[in-house]
Parts: structure tokens; C-alpha cells; sequence
């Protein structure tokens, strides 16, 4: 639903900056209002209404509402449909959504290399999730040759800029030695830059690098830290490996852990 709120608000900052008429401006801010307030009915019939008559950003919007069944069926094809549409017209937000229907065979035939080519139309313009889905595909051979250098090389262009996911997968790469030596100071390194940004695999992987000496310095009060931060935003496993490092522990060790831990996710926003 974040992802979904953002989308909404930069696409509408975009509308009202490219100078749509006021009634379209304040249309598009009713059809938001709805939307935050849960009113996805309304919000899609708004967006549709422009969307009808060629306006981009809408054509997304609608798709994307369309993709997750707010406010309307949920229906692939008619998304596709939706979001085909504000691809062609150059939207790179939508040309990555594209590639995601064609590679997944979502409201359309599976087809990889018309994946790839979204893909690269929306990543020429800076889309870090497009850049992202490149990456995967080389590093798994999906629709093009298995190339880790390239599948690496595209990961690092989002990782750079903060995309948790490419963070997150470059961290393995090294981690495993793949298309590049293994060098594991570089994996803890990607992996605790996606665990300060909220991605809890990279957060339990952390806590087991911390735990086992692998690319840090092994530090339990560390390592349950991290655990302790993974469990709380949803990974399964952590409680246990948590409750296994408190054994060897001492009460004081263990309050600080968590002190630091409790602190983390006060500061991130959570409970």
C-alpha cells in the first residue's frame, strides 16, 4: 500500500507540474483524497474518467488500481491493457510494471525478451526496479545468456542508489563467489546496507554474519540485534535463532541487544 500511496502522489506532483489545467489538477487531488481515505471506488472512476481521454499518468493509476483489485475486480488483462498504454506514451513507471505482466505472463502471453525490452526502456531512464529486473535475469539466464558481470553490473546501478533488493542480491553474489571473487567484508557490506533500509532477509542475514564471524567481526550483541529486528518485521525464523544467542548471553548482554534493537525500530517507525 506504500508503494501504491507513492505512485499516486509523485504521479500527480508530475501532472501538476507539466501544467494540466486546474480542473484536471483538482480532480487528480480528489481522486488522492479518495484513495487515502480508502474510497478506491471513487478514486478509480476518477482516473478512469482521464485515463479514457489519453492522460498518462492516470492510464497508469488505473492499471495499477486494476492489478490489485482496489476499487474494481482485480483483472490482469484489463491492467495490461491499462498499463500498455501509459508505456507507450514513455512512462518508465509503467514500462517496468509492463515487463513485470510480460515476464510473469500476467494479463498477456509470457514473453521474456519483450520483458527485457520494457525493462530496458524503463531502466534508460532511471527506473532502479527495472535495473533490478535486468539483473535477474542475467544472473538466472531468463529470456538471455546466464551472465553474472552483467547480471552484477546492472544489480549495482540500483544498489547504488539505494534499491534494498539489488543491495540484497549483490551482497549474495559475493557472498557465493559468483561472477566475482568471493569476498564476504563486501557482502556484510551490501547486506547491511539493505538491513538500515528495512530488508529483513538482508536483516537475518546479517545477524548470521554477526553471529558466525563471516565478512565482520563475530559479535553476539550484534548478531541478536539484527535478529531481534527481523523478527519483529516478520521473519519466521529469527525468533529461534534469537532465543538460540540469548542462551549465550548474559542478562546484561541480552538488555543491550535488545536496548539497541528497540531503538532501531523506534527510529524506522516501528513497534
Amino acid at each position: 500500500m506504500t508503494h501504491l500511496r507513492t505512485a499516486l502522489f509523485i504521479i500527480l506532483l508530475a501532472l501538476v507540474a507539466g501544467r494540466p489545467t486546474d480542473g484536471l489538477a483538482d480532480t487528480l487531488a480528489d481522486a488522492a483524497s479518495a484513495y487515502k481515505r480508502g474510497d478506491f471506488a471513487n478514486a478509480i472512476r476518477i482516473y478512469r474518467i482521464f485515463a479514457e481521454q489519453g492522460h498518462v499518468g492516470p492510464q497508469y493509476l488505473v492499471g495499477l488500481l486494476t492489478s490489485r483489485g482496489k476499487g474494481t475486480t482485480r483483472d490482469d488483462a484489463e491492467a495490461f491493457r491499462w498499463m500498455h498504454k501509459a508505456a507507450k506514451q514513455g512512462m518508465h513507471q509503467a514500462q517496468s510494471e509492463l515487463g513485470v505482466y510480460y515476464a510473469g505472463g500476467r494479463g498477456v502471453t509470457r514473453d521474456l525478451q519483450t520483458a527485457l525490452k520494457w525493462f530496458r526502456l524503463a531502466a534508460a531512464q532511471g527506473n532502479l526496479l527495472a535495473h533490478f529486473n535486468i539483473g535477474f535475469m542475467f544472473e538466472r539466464g531468463q529470456g538471455v545468456g546466464q551472465n553474472s558481470r552483467k547480471a552484477m553490473n546492472s544489480y549495482a546501478i540500483s544498489a547504488k542508489q539505494g534499491h534494498t533488493r539489488s543491495q540484497y542480491n549483490l551482497g549474495l553474489m559475493h557472498a557465493e563467489g559468483y561472477g566475482v571473487p568471493m569476498n564476504l567484508s563486501e557482502a556484510a557490506r551490501w547486506h547491511r546496507l539493505a538491513a538500515e533500509l528495512g530488508h529483513v532477509e538482508a536483516q537475518a542475514s546479517l545477524a548470521l554474519k554477526y553471529r558466525k564471524g563471516k565478512g565482520v567481526a563475530a559479535d553476539d550483541v550484534v548478531a541478536y540485534k539484527w535478529y531481534y529486528i527481523a523478527d519483529a518485521n516478520g521473519k519466521l525464523s529469527a525468533r529461534s535463532l534469537m532465543a538460540d544467542i540469548a542462551r549465550s548471553l548474559s542478562p546484561a548482554h541480552k538488555a543491550e541487544a535488545e536496548k539497541l534493537a528497540r531503538a532501531w525500530l523506534d527510529s524506522h517507525g516501528k513497534k
